[in-house]
This record gives C-alpha cells, sequence and structure tokens, in this order.
C-alpha cells in the first residue's frame, strides 16, 4: 500500500500543502506528516490478512498569520481522516510559541486488507 498517497488523497480537499516528513515551501498554513509504525494487525495460517500503519500528523499555523481558522481546519482533518477508514483519531494542541508556530498533533492508524477481494 503506498501510505503516502492515502494521506494525500485524504486530507487533498483542504486544499492545503500535505508533505510527508517535512515542508519547506511557503505557504502560512500546512501539513507533515509520517508513519512511525506499521505491523501486521491480524493474522490467518501465521500469515498476515491486515495491516495496520500508526500516523502523526501535524497541522500547522505561522503565529503571525491568522488567515485560517486552525481550529476549524482542526475539525475537518479529524472529519476527512475518519470518513477515510482511519481509526483512533486524537488531536492534541502543541502551540509552540518558541518556534512561532501553532499547531494540532494527531495520532490516527489506518487498517489494509490484505485479503484479496473475489
Amino acid at each position: 500500500m503506498n501510505y503516502a498517497q492515502v494521506i494525500y488523497d485524504t486530507l487533498s480537499p483542504l486544499g492545503l500543502p500535505v508533505k510527508e516528513t517535512k515542508y519547506t515551501g511557503a505557504e502560512p498554513v500546512y501539513i507533515v506528516f509520517t508513519c512511525y509504525n506499521e505491523q501486521a494487525a491480524a493474522t490467518a495460517a501465521n500469515e498476515p490478512i491486515e495491516r495496520e500503519y500508526d500516523f502523526m500528523l501535524n497541522l500547522y499555523q505561522q503565529a503571525s498569520n491568522a488567515s485560517a481558522d486552525l481550529n476549524l481546519i482542526k475539525e475537518q482533518v479529524i472529519s476527512l481522516l475518519e470518513k477515510a477508514g482511519f481509526c483512533n483519531v486524537i488531536a492534541r494542541n502543541r502551540n509552540d510559541l518558541e518556534t512561532e508556530y501553532n499547531r494540532w498533533l494527531f495520532d490516527c492508524s489506518y487498517t489494509e486488507n490484505l485479503q484479496e477481494t473475489p
């Protein structure tokens, strides 16, 4: 599974830059994500039949920029993730005055069915 594509497709309706690991652009609001764990979520006959991917996503906004309602975007991120089948979506406010960014941190997981469908 191309998990990065799943994240991109899920969050594309936001119209924000979404990048894996690091964003180097100039937009004041963006999302960066990483997959920090991948494991068999279910097995049958000692073979994985489901694979779980655990993600951390960061929604950043430059503190000096008030062009977007970060709390509204946070709610939209949660809604899009849950509609796409992501589970255990947890959001934490992690404003960082030292780096001058407002931030929402999301933890979530996605389970892929590895069995072929007839």
